[in-house]
């Protein structure tokens, strides 16, 4: 048994990369190469590795890293939208496992206690095939989102019986006043996560834009939520899996720091726990021993029927395809977060054989097998749920003029925001002028890119950095985006012009008006992740011209892509249009009209908070802006302390 703590390290990290590359060529998923990996190192293989210590505490963070990577890749609006099915279909999953598990513990001779104790075990479900969802990218399609939200349901009942039956393993102690307080806890517990989370969330990402920091916030969240469920009874898992939905209500989709969490779970922690799962296996005892043979018999084709029924019950009632109801059952069936430590706490206290447990062990490892391998057989066939179509076309290749360091981090998120939403380019310009004492300073393409890349620390990002040399800035700006075929520019405005005769100022006027595509000038006050809302203002006049599906769709994918509520400032009867509009779309976010008067319009404005995003929109020419708007910008970003953008696009 190696015990030095390189080897150690040396063979956890040689089982990451290498097992799942040998199942991958053998069209198995990768999932199974660790879980086989682990049974090799295990102590029931050729023992090089012992289950204590320092693995024991990586695969536990293995397994609330899951959980919380589940919450964080759940469609919030989607969920929503699915909740009351989601309920049908997570009282299916747990109920009909748990009478089974009942009744067959009963037959196996177990008391009441222990029978119940064992179809809780089985109820529960671990998604240990949310690594190959998320490859696929099916995530958001309404059959895995339900599959994944009836994972919290099932969790929950099974560790609340977990818990009644621990504090009274005889029976004698149950009370409906015992239950009733459990339930309580469970019930405020949930409540003060997904409540006080995505608030702490936006304070501290409003004052905290390093990307290590947030980085060490959300994981502190994430351990804070899964000790204060102990705590209180329910299994981590519980509190992680609520964490991760709680911050993920309170960042964009495609939000930078998002993805630096998810990469290190799917690259290091997901991958121990599910090597770890594979060490506990001792597949000869389950063989050799006639008792643990029939339990592990008996567990898996109960697991298989009990959850498979489930899911077509569920298919025929909520009009799922033949692939949304087996990827279901893919997900659903797998057995290992909520059953070892039941399982455990079961022998633990004498209401489980050794047998038993082998048998559950067994069953673990059949399906923890075969439910990756189903959902990657089925779930490629599934798409994410369809939406109405949105042109998001504008968002291709975002060009983002740089010239301010104290903003340029701020605007290059935002871009990065709006491009992820399309899998899109952002393009970082630098434009210097040809006759500047600066020209020599130009810095190589490298190094530009590594700059940039020290505060865009997105391992997906598509980055194409730009610099140039040119007669003026503007110059530049309109060359380049007509040359890199750009579909939008986005640029930083202070909130006031250079000159009176210029609205934004010289260089930003010239490509406001000159540009050919969407242009949108923004002054940033606030990073991205602490937006709380988008508000677009539209006056009597804009309304009559540029009320366009062109500023409908930029401005909703704003909201979208923030993932944060959209309230549109309206004067009647555009209200109305508005509002029909909207609801024609179908969009998945959280939109309010508020009506006020031309007179108001201003104080409303000055009311908004600091945290939100100030839109408004215009096309045509700069007659047609100062006839429209005026004034307005300058007095609305006079009047509004945070974030202001313009829109004009031609």
């Amino acid at each position: 048994m190696i015990q030095e703590p390189v080897g150690i390290f040396l063979t956890i990290m040689a089982v990451i990369l290498i097992t799942p590359l040998l199942s991958e060529r053998v069209h198995l998923p990768g999932i199974v190469g660790l879980i086989i990996g682990g049974m090799l190192i295990g102590p029931f293989g050729f023992n090089l590795l012992n289950l204590g210590g320092v693995i024991e505490i990586l695969a536990t963070v293995g397994l609330l890293y899951l959980m919380f990577t589940a919450g964080l890749e759940v469609d919030t609006h989607l969920f929503q939208k699915t909740r009351s099915k989601t309920i049908v279909f997570g009282l299916l999953t747990y109920a009909l496992p748990q009478i089974f598990g009942t009744l067959f513990g009963h037959w196996l001779g177990l008391n009441w206690m222990g029978a119940v104790l064992l179809g809780s075990a089985i109820a529960s479900h671990t998604l240990l095939a949310l690594p190959v969802v998320t490859q696929l990218g099916i995530m958001r399609n309404e059959a895995v989102s339900i599959a994944v939200g009836a994972t919290v349901l099932t969790d929950i009942t099974a560790f609340l019986v977990l818990a009644i039956v621990a504090g009274s393993p005889d029976g004698s102690q149950i009370s409906s006043l015992v239950i009733l307080k459990q339930i309580g806890f469970i019930l405020v517990y949930a409540a003060l996560i997904l409540f006080l989370v995505p608030r702490a969330g936006k304070f501290f990402f409003k004052r905290f834009t390093t990307r290590a920091v947030e980085f060490q916030f959300m994981l502190v969240v994430l351990l804070i939520a899964s000790f204060t469920a102990e705590l209180i009874g329910m299994h981590a898992v519980v509190g992680s899996f609520l964490a991760g939905l709680a911050i993920n209500s309170s960042l964009p989709p495609h939000s930078a720091v998002k993805s630096q969490v998810t990469f290190m779970g799917e690259s290091f922690f997901i991958p121990i726990f599910l090597m770890y799962s594979g060490m506990l296996t001792d597949p000869r005892a389950a063989i050799l021993d006639s008792r643990s043979l029939i339990a592990g018999i008996g567990l898996t084709i109960g697991a298989y029927l009990t959850k498979f029924l489930a899911a077509w019950i569920a298919g025929k009632y909520f009009h799922f395809s033949r692939e949304q109801v087996l990827t279901i059952w893919g997900l659903t069936q797998s057995q290992a977060a909520v059953t070892i430590p039941t399982m455990l706490i079961g022998v633990q206290l004498g209401l489980f054989p050794q047998s038993l447990f082998n048998g559950a062990i067994t069953m673990i490892l059949i399906t923890s097998l075969t439910s990756p391998m189903i959902v990657q057989r089925f779930g490629k066939h599934l798409q994410p749920t369809k939406q109405v179509s949105i042109n998001k076309n504008w968002f291709d290749r975002i060009l983002v003029p740089i010239a301010n360091p104290a903003t340029q981090e701020i605007l290059l998120n935002l871009a990065l925001v709006l491009a992820r939403s399309v899998n899109g380019i952002l393009m970082p310009l630098s434009v210097i002028r040809d006759n500047s004492n600066k020209a020599k300073e130009l810095v190589s393409e490298h190094q530009f890119t590594e700059n940039l890349r020290s505060f865009i620390m997105d391992p997906k990002a598509n980055i194409q950095p730009k610099q140039r040399i040119d007669s003026s800035i503007s110059n530049g700006i309109l060359r380049t985006a007509l040359e890199k075929k750009a579909s939008m520019i986005l640029m930083g405005w202070t909130g006031k012009s250079s000159y009176h005769a210029n609205i934004f100022g010289n260089d930003i006027d010239q490509v406001f008006w000159r540009a050919e595509i969407p242009v949108i000038v923004v002054r940033a006050n606030h990073p991205v992740n602490a937006f709380e809302k988008v508000a677009w203002v539209i006056t009597s006049k804009s309304a009559v011209t540029d009320l366009t599906d062109v500023s409908i769709s930029i401005i909703s994918t704003f909201a979208q892509e923030l993932n944060v509520p959209l309230e549109i400032i309206a004067q009647e009867p555009f209200n109305t249009k508005l509002e029909e509009s909207l609801a024609h779309l179908k969009l998945d976010l959280d939109w309010t009209i508020k009506t006020v008067s031309a007179q108001n319009i201003r104080r409303e404005v000055s009311n908004l908070a600091h945290t939100t995003l100030l839109l408004t929109t215009t096309r045509g020419s700069r007659q047609h802006f100062q006839s429209v708007m005026g004034k307005e910008p300058e007095q609305f970003a006079a009047a509004f302390s945070g974030s202001i953008g313009i829109i004009r696009h031609p």
